[in-house]
């Protein structure tokens, strides 16, 4: 029914957007295959080289194409996933639904009274209509202006009457009754306008080997934990995690396998569990398996020790750091005990007001789990524990 009332209001509709957004989408189907009979294939959206409107923000969005239904034999059109690629301004997953009926055809047909639509295929991408900034922010799938391909969704043609077939005949739709039609929101206004769209084939074009969402980072007292999350990735090969104390010197602490080739959303993490003192500053090196790579933007992590303290690294094979924030100048007891309760070494340590750092051979120890006992004069002890490996 949703459709038949887009019909029968699409003039109010068109009157309602007829002043054009900015902002220039390119649509394509891609990856197009035969997979034990069926015909699969993926919804691309993405910005446009010439875009100037920003990022795209997709509502309800219609994507309408017509296909030779000659080559099949009483089919049914499917998702093969229920979710999309698609994130919201925070690099989360956006709130979606694709909804898709290969009978609606027949319906729009008569509705329209018009027979010469032929069979199509309708996908609607059901992102809520905001209600304020927020749930714009939240909710609505995101396109932004780094202009190469986000997949909506991938989706099968059952019933494929010739396995070697190498096409379906996929037309976009873009002209009728009911258009592919993308809208875009204002953040400030919510209003929606219709977004200027091209259609094309074949694969997004990308000089990066990775598209990059979101890179972040926090402290969690005892490490840093860093996250990533990529858009798409060609022939992408590793991520070098390096660190700085300046945000201008950085070396390499890490190193992260990269997906190698996608289309979806990818999420990464990396912990450093030895933190500079104050700032740690760290950005990514993304390499491609050529050798070729781009920085990331930089993320700059503050130590906010939980109950004045962090121990790191944990585990640990060699060396074990203390960093403990002393309220006056003073003295402190550290106390290594094992599970069984008994102290293996003490240590009376002087402290300044502010950040100290105290460093522990552990090399010795048998591997196993350990505890570190903190005592500051009348205060209670403080417990964190660690492994040795």
């Amino acid at each position: 029914m949703r459709y038949i009332k887009y019909i029968i209001f699409s003039a109010v509709l068109l009157l309602a957007f007829q002043a054009e957004a900015q902002v220039n989408a390119v649509l394509s189907v891609e990856n197009e295959t035969v997979v034990n009979g069926n015909y699969e294939f993926s919804i691309m959206v993405r910005t446009a080289n010439n875009n100037t409107g920003g990022p795209l923000y997709l509502g309800n969005a219609d994507f309408v194409f017509n296909y030779n239904s000659s080559l099949f034999t009483n089919p049914t059109f499917e998702k093969i996933s229920n979710s999309t690629a698609l994130t919201n301004s925070l690099g989360q997953d956006a709130t979606v639904n694709l909804l898709v009926d290969l009978n609606l055809s027949t319906q729009l047909n008569e509705a329209a009274e018009n027979s010469a639509l032929g069979d199509m295929l309708i996908v609607n991408l059901n992102g809520i209509n905001p209600s304020d900034n927020n749930a714009l922010m939240n909710n609505i799938p995101r396109v932004d202006a780094t202009s190469c391909v986000y997949k909506v969704g991938e989706f099968r043609i059952t019933g494929l009457n010739d396995p070697t077939t190498a096409e379906a005949g996929l037309i976009w739709v873009a002209n009728g009754p009911i258009p592919t039609d993308l809208f875009s929101y204002d953040e400030n206004t919510l209003d929606g306008e219709r977004v200027n769209l091209d259609f094309e084939n074949g694969q997004c074009t990308n000089t990066l080997p990775i598209s990059l969402l979101v890179f972040d980072g926090w402290n969690e007292g005892d490490y840093n934990q860093l996250v990533w999350k990529t858009a798409t990735e060609e022939n992408s090969d590793y991520f070098e995690v390096q660190r700085s104390t300046n945000g201008t010197d950085f070396t390499r602490i890490g190193q992260v396998q990269a997906a190698g080739n996608s289309l979806q959303v990818r999420s990464y993490d990396f912990q450093d569990n030895q933190p500079h003192l104050g700032i740690s500053y760290y950005r990514l090196k993304m390499v491609d398996i050529d050798g070729s790579f781009e920085y990331s933007d930089i993320v700059a992590i503050a130590i906010k020790l939980r109950d004045n303290i962090a121990v790191f690294p944990v585990p640990t094979s060699t060396e074990l750091s203390i960093v403990y924030d002393s309220v006056i100048t003073g003295e402190i007891t550290v106390n290594m005990v094992n599970t069984l309760g008994k102290v293996l070494m003490t240590r009376i340590e002087n402290t300044a007001q502010g950040f100290n750092q105290f460093n522990y051979d552990v090399s010795q120890l048998p591997v196993g789990a350990y505890f570190i006992n903190i005592i500051d004069g009348n205060e209670a002890p403080i417990v964190r524990p660690f492994i040795k490996k």
